[in-house]
């Protein structure tokens, strides 16, 4: 596994008093600074949201007025360990209203404010406490379970062990009716806007799998709004009666909710035909399995995600391979097909792009083309706007007449093919019986499909033209968003030769989870179309990656693995790869064979943010390391490619890391938009017109207000 490490790099701007106060308002936790005798000597705002004091008032206590009445005792003794070398304990404050609130206080010698002061940082485990006290209440309730219960844990643990998501929950619907003698059990999941039975045992005239539930609909709808494990003594005399219950001739019901990562999953039920009551020790049984069941449902979905993930990319890069093997699309359109829809489980796939006015579908799979050939959908064009896919469903009734009606299909993602110049083609994958749709990872799938199709259609297109394919080819592989919200940035590229406008220089900024943005610049060896299909692999297999892990070092690593093993690369690439967590201001990267990334302080300050890791694809089952720095919202970040440090002059003198550094320097505080402009012309002035290789430039700086992404 990657290892990582932390760097940090002060700043000598400001005066103390106001770096001191910008540092303690920063902290989440309330900060008390007090004198030897206890009175108070600063706070942070925490502390005054935490007291609901203002700071002057703050200012006139001393620490013995923060403390509950009950806890003063040993507070000189904790005091005077704080002043000859830090404490923690834990203890109860009050507030000004008067309420009091446990905490854990954690104090520090700080004679930077007065002689014999002390830091304490004050964080409120209220809500610890809580969990803690509910967490003891229910371990009691369940030791005080009989050896029946104990068993029923190890029936549903066993079940947690089952190798994928369909087992686990047919493991865990049988091992609830053995446990709670039931006549049958179901395991009802969150399907959008539905609920559906996934799993089930017992009376298959109750409720069979698939079975749809709308949201609020029956005893599942009332486990769901109630949130908490709920019990219906006789459900043929309760508002919540289906047709199902009374075909079954159920009575009792027992019903929990399942949540995964915080968020409704499913429900399980259990049902017996004769009035059964369910005691709260079962009831606490039952709903602790269920959260154990929870964390075992979300390991399976993660592990699921990243395997399909793999076999995804797996199979991106296999349609890749086989349309840059030959100028022979025709076959290998086909093939692209097949590959698609095995990867999507899919069972129908069609190709189309205009011709002679009309848009017509060119390939097919798993659909009997007329022989009059077909058209498609006026309406369905019109929704292809977007770049991105759109999915349709059977029961959303749109472009129900075409994909529905003409082609058969029950759900589907469509997806533009771009061309250089708007929409070239579009993609469809569909089913003609429901599975389970198509997420997030599906559509980005055939967006990157659609991506491959659309530079294979251009090659085919223009191949006498090489250096026109390479330039269109060269504009996809450095398109960048129009914007990112938190973060500024600008960037340019440079080719060494004109004839042929593509190197294997490359870059990407995409947005991640939780308010992180990946920030991606590399140099593939070789040149021409070679060099940028392979730079195209390369960089949508990193960003595939990377949407799966925060760790840069673990997406490259991962990515090593892939690219050696799945696309046999004959060549091999530098990449810097970083993470900027826009609400922290805290930069994970890592640097994989590939030139310093530089930091440039307002103040001019430089640092070089230097390799630990090996290229990638060159060779499988090698290491990658991340490093984490903390960057200001004044600071800027430069990453380029050796194209800059390797540039020459007429007497064959390198440019150089140093004039770099030294140009950089002096530019402190530079606007970032003009920022790789300024770079590159300072290259170009150095090599007098010369470069021996292409240039990839990207700056970017945080802005002045992070925003708060959750």
């Amino acid at each position: 596994m990657p290892s990582s490490e932390t760097l940090h790099c002060g700043d000598d701007s400001g005066s103390l008093d106001a770096r001191l106060g910008d540092a303690l308002d920063a902290i989440r936790d309330a900060v008390l600074i007090v004198d030897a005798n206890g009175a108070l000597v600063d706070v942070n705002r925490a502390a005054e949201e935490s007291y609901g004091y203002s700071r002057a008032e703050l200012l006139r206590l001393n620490i013995r007025d923060m403390r509950a009445v009950e806890a003063l005792g040993g507070l000189d003794q904790q005091l005077r360990a704080a002043i000859e070398g830090g404490v923690t304990f834990e203890t109860r404050h009050v507030r000004k209203d008067g309420s009091t609130f446990p905490v854990e206080v954690s104090s520090s010698p700080f004679a930077g404010a007065v002689p014999g002061g002390v830091i304490s940082v004050i964080r409120d485990v209220s809500r610890r406490k809580e969990n803690e006290k509910l967490r003891a209440n229910l371990l009691e309730q369940v030791s005080e379970s009989n050896a029946r219960f104990d068993g029923a844990l190890t029936l549903l643990s066993s079940a947690v062990g089952a190798p994928t998501l369909p087992i686990l929950l047919e493991s865990t619907v049988t091992a609830l009716s053995q446990v709670m003698g039931a006549d049958g059990a179901l395991f009802i999941v969150r399907d959008g806007d539905t609920m559906r039975v996934s799993a089930q045992t017992g009376s298959s005239g109750w409720a069979p799998v698939g079975l749809l539930l709308r949201h609020g609909e029956g005893f599942c709808g009332r486990v769901v709004e109630a949130g908490v494990p709920l019990y219906v003594a006789d459900i043929q005399l309760s508002a919540a009666v289906r047709s199902e219950h009374r075909v079954a001739g159920l009575r009792s019901m027992f019903g929990v909710p399942v949540f995964v990562d915080d968020e409704l999953f499913g429900v399980l039920e259990c049902a017996w035909v004769d009035e059964r009551p369910v005691d709260d020790a079962e009831s606490s049984m039952v709903k602790l399995a269920a959260e154990r069941i929870a964390l075992a449902i979300s390991g399976a979905r993660m592990l699921e995600r990243s395997r399909r993930g793999e076999r995804l990319n797996a199979a991106l890069i296999e349609a890749s391979n086989r349309l840059s093997a030959s100028f022979e699309l025709g076959p290998a359109l086909n093939d692209v097909l097949e590959i698609g829809c095995a990867a999507l489980e899919c069972d129908t796939a069609l190709l189309g792009r205009a011709a002679r006015g009309e848009w017509r579908v060119e390939h097919a799979r798993g659909f009997d083309m007329p022989a009059e050939g077909l058209a498609f959908d006026e309406r369905l064009l019109g929704a292809m706007s977007s770049e991105r896919p759109f999915v349709f469903t059977r029961a959303e009734g749109q472009h129900e007449d075409w994909l529905s009606s003409r082609v058969g299909l029950v759900e589907a993602v469509v997806t533009p093919i771009p061309a250089h110049r708007g929409v070239g083609g579009a993609l469809v994958f569909g089913r003609s019986d429901a599975l389970h749709g198509f997420d997030d990872q599906a559509t980005d799938f055939v967006h990157r499909l659609a991506q491959s199709v659309a530079l294979s259609l251009a090659n085919a297109a223009q191949f006498e033209a090489e250096h026109h394919i390479a330039e269109t080819l060269q504009e996809a592989l450095l398109l960048m968003p129009a914007a990112v919200p938190g973060l500024e940035y600008a960037h340019l590229y440079r080719s060494a030769t004109l004839s042929t406008r593509v190197g294997g220089d490359f870059f990407d900024i995409f947005e991640m989870a939780e308010g992180r943005v990946g920030v991606l610049v590399g140099d593939v060896s070789g040149r021409g179309l070679e060099a940028a299909v392979l730079t195209s692999i390369i960089k949508d297999t990193i960003r595939a990656f990377a949407h799966d892990t925060p760790s840069p070092a673990a997406a490259l690593e991962r990515a090593n693995i892939t690219l050696g093993e799945a696309a046999k690369l004959p060549d091999f690439a530098s990449v810097f790869y970083a993470v900027i967590d826009r609400t922290t201001g805290f930069l994970t990267y890592c640097n994989a064979g590939h030139p310093p990334a530089v930091v440039v302080a307002p103040t001019g300050e430089v640092r070089l943010l230097e390799g630990t890791s090996p290229i990638i694809g060159a060779f499988p089952d090698l290491s990658y390391v991340d490093c984490t720095v903390e960057i200001g919202v004044e600071d800027t970040v430069l990453l380029y490619t050796d194209g800059v440090t390797e540039a020459r002059d007429l007497s064959g003198a390198f440019f150089a890391e140093e004039r770099l550094v030294a140009m950089l320097s002096s530019s402190g505080g530079a606007d970032v938009s003009v920022l790789p402009s300024a770079v590159f012309a300072a290259v170009m002035e150095f090599s007098q017109g010369r470069l021996t290789d292409d240039i990839a430039l990207l700056a970017f700086r945080l802005s002045e207000t992070l925003p708060t992404v959750r």
